[in-house]
């Protein structure tokens, strides 16, 4: 296949992005991409299992902070000034499983100006194994490959003979600095600075990472934060382990020189992202003591009073079960038409009925930037970004029993193995067909896990014969 161009106007690029849950992991691919995406096993089960809680823990989080912001942290560190020294000018993606150098989303490969804005910055541009910013391309343009990653590597290979400097190679998913499964960032760092690299100094938690210095377009460099915030909250990412006590931290990386960009601008187009939502925390890290003076170390904090009372999250059990239904005029799943033997003796009675479970509505995941709610549709703790056409889908509920697809077989089995074990007397008063709906309630949520929260079930018909 010859090199295909994918740069990509902002609004298109935009518009990709609504048009799959495939970005999930763009820009940080693992080595299972399309087919590993459609699973809720692909982030470690559904965030809740053990070994998603132990990356958590070890995630360089929490414990690295320990109730600091990332200013203070920054000034505890006795090598900080070697954050600030460069492995290498070479260009990757934003994933924070490819450390060093510079980043753009897709190694640049979706920015229409990558050209202009990379001429003389970088000296090598490296691909990724199990890009999904590739596989997202060839699918929207139909482009009939079983290797969406040499596409990529063909684009790479272009931009890179175009600026006369040499395509790397692709970086293999073994290689990758985070396990295959799971994104583990729990920061985004916006770098004003262009020199910015974490990894050189022990101690500053991993993140994904944004090159603002290299962009020239501020709302392409929103974009990408919008895209690392979808990952790092979707599936793929940590999810809805992060809240308002333990939130995703997007940090202002700037005042190390006068080239840098300054703090306040990139907070002013920071702001209204980070507003957005409760569990995403702003926050500055500047080098000049001068800068210093002059920049809030929070400039948004995260909201722990709008954390749901019923999550233990960042590193608890996943929704607390057995309490009261309570309804939440969210969205349903709707299981019609099932029969069931129940348990009388002899089997002769069974049951048909039609069951709606209701889940806790999204508001707040569905939040974006206000500058960008008619391109992207995003939805925290689920596939990141949703399809949408011209703005927020025109039927949410559909998009729901889409995402929610994967589920019914386990959904299905669950209600008849609760029903099945009941007898007619269990059933015939209100208190038995209550009870029999928060046993429902609590097998549903134990199959959703931090997915989705259960919070009401409903027989719109039950029939004893």
């Amino acid at each position: 296949m010859g090199a295909v161009t994918l740069r990509l106007s902002r609004r298109a690029f935009l518009h990709l992005v609504g048009g799959t849950a495939l970005l999930a992991t763009a820009c940080g691919g693992t080595a299972a991409v399309a087919e590993k995406a459609a699973e809720p096993k692909a982030a470690a089960g559904g965030h809740d299992n053990a070994e998603t809680k132990r990356l958590w823990d070890s995630s360089g989080g929490d414990n690295l902070l320990k109730g600091r912001t990332f200013q203070a942290l920054f000034q505890t560190l006795p090598d900080r000034p070697r954050a600030f020294t460069l492995k290498d000018t070479y260009l990757r993606c934003i994933d924070e499983g490819t450390p060093g150098g510079l980043h753009m989303a897709g190694s640049g490969a979706l920015y229409e100006k990558a050209f202009d804005d990379l001429k003389g910055k970088i000296t090598g541009i490296y691909t990724h194994e199990g890009c999904g910013a590739a596989k997202l391309y060839v699918e929207s343009k139909n482009i009939k490959t079983d290797d969406p990653d040499s596409v990529a590597d063909a684009e790479a290979k272009t931009l890179a003979e175009k600026l006369g400097v040499p395509y790397l190679g692709r970086i293999a998913a073994k290689d990758m600095s985070r396990p295959p499964q799971i994104h583990t960032a729990r920061a985004i760092y916006y770098d004003g600075t262009g020199k910015f690299e974490p990894t050189n100094v022990p101690g500053i938690p991993q993140g994904f990472m944004i090159s603002r210095k290299l962009i020239s377009d501020p709302a392409y460099a929103k974009a990408e934060v919008e895209v690392a915030i979808g990952i790092a909250m979707g599936d793929h990412g940590f999810g809805s382990h992060f809240t308002g006590k333990s939130p995703l931290y997007l940090t202002l990386v700037g005042g190390l020189d006068r080239d840098s960009i300054p703090t306040k601008m990139m907070a002013d187009e920071m702001l209204p992202i980070a507003s957005k939502f409760h569990n995403v925390e702003l926050q500055t890290m500047v080098v000049a003591q001068e800068a210093i003076a002059s920049a809030p170390a929070v400039v948004k904090p995260a909201d722990p009073s709008k954390d749901k009372a019923d999550a233990n999250h960042g590193g608890g059990d996943s929704h607390a079960l057995g309490g009261a239904l309570t309804p939440s005029f969210g969205p349903t799943l709707v299981i019609r038409d099932r029969i069931v033997n129940l348990a009388d003796p002899g089997g002769r009675r069974y049951l048909r009925f039609t069951i709606a479970i209701e889940f806790a509505s999204h508001e707040e995941a569905k939040a974006v930037a206000e500058d960008w709610t008619p391109l992207i549709s995003y939805r925290a703790a689920r596939d990141s970004y949703l399809p949408v056409t011209g703005g927020a889908s025109k039927d949410p509920q559909k998009d729901f029993e889409i995402h929610m697809k994967r589920y019914v077989p386990a959904i299905e089995d669950a209600i008849g193995t609760v029903l099945s074990s009941k007898t007619y007397a269990d059933l015939v008063s209100s208190e038995g067909k209550d009870a029999a709906k928060r046993e429902i309630r609590d097998r549903v949520q134990s199959i959703v896990g931090d997915a989705e929260h259960v919070t009401n079930i409903y027989f719109t018909e039950f029939v004893v014969q």
